[in-house]
Order: structure tokens, then sequence, then C-alpha cells
């Protein structure tokens, strides 16, 4: 059953310098396609057909793709927590039973989970597969992802630890977050992984690929996961790791199988929010649950005002992005009851500004533009 790690290491290590030193550039792909037509190009020309076994995407996994080198000693580390273990064992070892340390230690996290649709090929595709340690992977279970109010937040996770308790200021940005069994927030560094992660597991699995991956799962937490992907965009790290999985994963052109939502940062939003508008510009969306307009001036400046209505009691949470895509200000955040809220904006640069609020997994949005 296990797949010897020793015996395999030293062509696993080779097969990934050479996928390190073809780590593609920065890219637009099918530029003028949007919607339904890019969808089904992406899924056409970079779902795999050709993967690694069960035991083999896990030994790969741990022993290539995310192997990491800390204090003189070879291992791998939690994507939630930065947890780090080291390979230890003998030669003739299962590197993944070697991590899991009896259930303390790392295990291998499906961001996309498996009871939602990664099954069969889906559940070895390595682009949407981390290591995690096992804890973490438990409690996040099968929940989407989405920020969490950090006065509400449940429980907190950073390295081998949890707590309930709000970490300081000052370190909080390091830990993962889990809004009871709401959802599930990754620590800041690697939103934008995830976000690419899913955005790549539903472009092969939903309905442009083999249908299997939950369409309302998805739309639950697909606002949310444009975001993070715009403020911690894609490095030479992340397309080095994709070119990495490449290596494994073959597509049914035979070509190698990468994550392209990691070359092109534009694609997420042509593919998932550009339906019918090919202008480029982000539409602003409607829920029952939740409406933001404007109550103020726009453009404005100095300050402006927009107006939070909810239909029913909801934990809120409204951010403003600017044109990079960076977060700038969080102007709400927390329980809020049903009713109209107002939402002050001041102290922005000049510019546009994308302001999104999320409620009961809804989102809304609005551009303002401070003079």
């Amino acid at each position: 059953m296990p797949v010897r790690f020793v015996a395999v290491l030293g062509g696993l290590l080779a097969l990934a310098a050479s996928a390190h030193a073809q780590t593609s550039p920065p890219q637009t792909l099918f530029p003028g396609l949007h919607g339904a037509a890019l969808r089904q190009a992406v899924a056409a020309a970079y779902r795999p057909t050709v993967l690694l076994s069960l035991e083999q995407s896990k030994d790969t996994m741990y022993a290539v793709i995310d192997r990491a080198h800390r204090g003189g000693q070879d291992g791998a580390s939690c994507l939630y927590t930065d947890y780090f273990v080291a390979f230890d064992c003998n030669p003739n070892c299962d590197i993944s039973q070697d991590v899991y340390n009896n259930g303390s230690g790392l295990s291998q996290e499906h961001v996309w989970p498996r009871s939602k649709g990664a099954t069969g090929t889906a559940e070895r595709d390595l682009h949407h597969l981390f290591p995690s340690r096992n804890a973490v992977n438990n409690a996040r279970s099968d929940l989407p992802f989405g920020e969490s109010p950090d006065a509400s937040t449940s429980a907190w996770y950073y390295l081998d630890g949890q707590q309930a308790g709000m970490p300081p200021e000052a370190t909080r940005d390091l830990w993962s977050e889990r809004l009871g069994g709401a959802l599930f927030e990754p620590r800041e560094v690697y939103k934008g992984d995830v976000a690419r992660a899913v955005f790549y597991f539903f472009a092969m699995y939903g309905p442009s690929g083999t249908n299997q991956a939950d369409t309302a799962f998805f739309n639950a937490q697909k606002d949310v996961l444009l975001a993070w992907h715009r403020q911690d965009p894609a490095e030479e790290a992340d397309r080095a790791r994709s070119d990495r999985v490449a290596r494994y994963q073959r597509t049914a052109a035979s070509q190698p199988g990468i994550n392209p939502f990691v070359v092109d940062s534009s694609l997420a939003f042509r593919a998932f929010f550009q339906e019918g508008t090919p202008t480029g510009m982000e539409p602003v969306a409607s829920s029952e649950a939740i409406r933001l307009d404007l109550a103020g001036p726009n453009p404005f400046r100095g300050q402006t005002t927009l107006a939070l209505t909810l239909s029913r009691p909801a934990v809120v949470r409204v951010e403003v992005f600017d044109a990079l895509g960076r977060r700038v200000q969080v102007p709400l955040a927390g329980p809020l009851p049903a009713g109209r809220h107002p939402v002050a904006l001041r102290g922005l640069a000049r510019g546009p500004f994308l302001v999104r609020a999320w409620a009961d997994g809804a989102a809304v949005t609005r551009t303002v533009t401070a003079q």
C-alpha cells in the first residue's frame, strides 16, 4: 500500500528542480473570453486527465510539492497554522504516516472538501491539496471559507496551538479562525492561495468540467475568495508550486496541468464575475438578505456614507479595497440586528474603491470614488 519514500525521493526532487526552473511568467489566458465561454475553455484546456494515485499524491505533496527546510531539517508545514513537522523516518517508511505522527502531526487537507464533490479523480488533484495539522484539518471539515469577525471567532489556530480567546493584535494575522459551524478563515498570508485553489477546483470539476462540484457551496464563498485573490495576488512561489504540480498531472492534450488561476490574475473575475458584462467593470450584486446603497455623495471629498440594510439579524463584515485589490479599511464588523445601518467612509486617498459587505453567505458591492 505505501509508496516508499526514499526509493522515489531522488527522482521526485529532480523533477521538482526541473519544474522550478521552468516557472511560467504571468500572462492573460483566452483574451476576449468571459463568463460561460471562458469557463468552458479553461476546463477543456487545463483539467487533468492523468494524475497520481491517492497514496502517491500524498507522498509527493509532502516530499516535493510542499517540502520545506527549517532548522537544518527537511519536512512540511501546515497551510493554516505554519506548524512544521520534520521528516524523521527510516529509509523504508511511508512519509505520509511519518508526518501524521499518530494524529498529532500533518494530514492532507482538501481545500475543496470531499463531501462537496472532491471524489474520484478530483480527490487526487494536487492543486487543491495541502499539508495541514490534522486537528485543524478536522476543525475546518467541509466549512466554506469566509471572514470571521474577530470578536465573534470561536476558535483560533496557530502552530500547534488552539485557543478561544482573541490573540494580540500584533500577531493576529498569523492565526486561522473558525466561526462556529459557519465558516473558516485561513491566516492572511495564504488567503490568496486558498482562493485560487477553490477557483481552480470549481472550474475543473464544476458544471464546465465534470459537474461534480457543489455549485451552492462555491457561490456562497466566491465573493470573499475574489477579494482574497486580489489582496494576496499570486507570486513567484505560487507559480513555482503550480509548475511542480504540473509535472505529475497531464491534460487531455498531454500537456502539463498547471493552475491557470495562478498564471492569470484576471481569470477569476472574467470567468466567474463577468457573465454578460465584458466591459471589465464588476457588477453591483444584490441579495434578499443584504443591501448596500449610497446614502451620501459619490464621488466624494473627505467622507461619504453607505446604507447597509439587513432583512434579518446577521454577522456582517464590510471591507474597502483599493484599485490594486488591497484591503484598506474595515469600517464595520460584527453581529447586527435587522434594519438599516450607516457605513461611514473617511480618510481614503484619491481614487476608486470597491466596498464589499458580507452577511449570511451573501455579498454585495458598491464602487465609490474619493476625490
